[in-house]
């Protein structure tokens, strides 16, 4: 009966159940003994359903099983499925405020800004950075140096 539960009526909490503390006296056995045991096999049970994960997701790695078919498998068990990598295309409209001297500069900085923070961000696989909208003048852009010093005195 190797890695099957015990169905003996102590266990189950069917019949009343008894510890030996001696070859001659059994003793009835407690609700915290029973509580252990079934927290040992529930442990147990953890083990396996580890082992048997570690091992398929081993086997898929290694191209040994098909990971679709040991997700249905897996689901078939009562088991959760084997996470899948997945490509995700997104488009994300963004405003980004730039100083620049005319519109054409705007876009190159405001694309080269946001070039940057995605070639920073590393679960960014592939982008196209793409002008999708006119640059809108806003009001004078203090010099980079100007501001730094305005912060300084304040």
């Amino acid at each position: 009966m190797t890695g099957q539960y015990s169905v003996h009526p102590a266990d189950t909490g069917t019949a009343p159940a008894t510890v030996a503390t001696s070859a001659d006296t059994p003793q009835p056995c407690t609700c915290q003994q029973r509580a252990e045991r079934a927290e040992a096999r529930l442990a147990a049970h953890e083990a396996v359903v580890a082992q048997i994960r570690n091992n398929v997701r081993d086997g898929v790695a290694a191209g040994n099983f098909d990971l679709d078919v040991t997700n249905d498998l897996l689901a078939a068990l009562g088991l959760e499925p084997l996470p899948r990598y997945w490509t995700v295309k997104l488009s994300v409209a963004l405003t980004v405020t730039v100083a620049a001297a005319d519109g054409d500069d705007a876009f190159a900085a405001a694309r080269d800004l946001v070039e940057n923070l995605l070639d920073q961000a590393e679960v960014v696989d592939d982008y196209d950075v793409n002008d999708v909208d006119e640059a809108i003048p806003g009001g004078v852009a203090d010099e980079p140096d100007a501001r730094a010093a305005e912060q300084r005195r304040g």
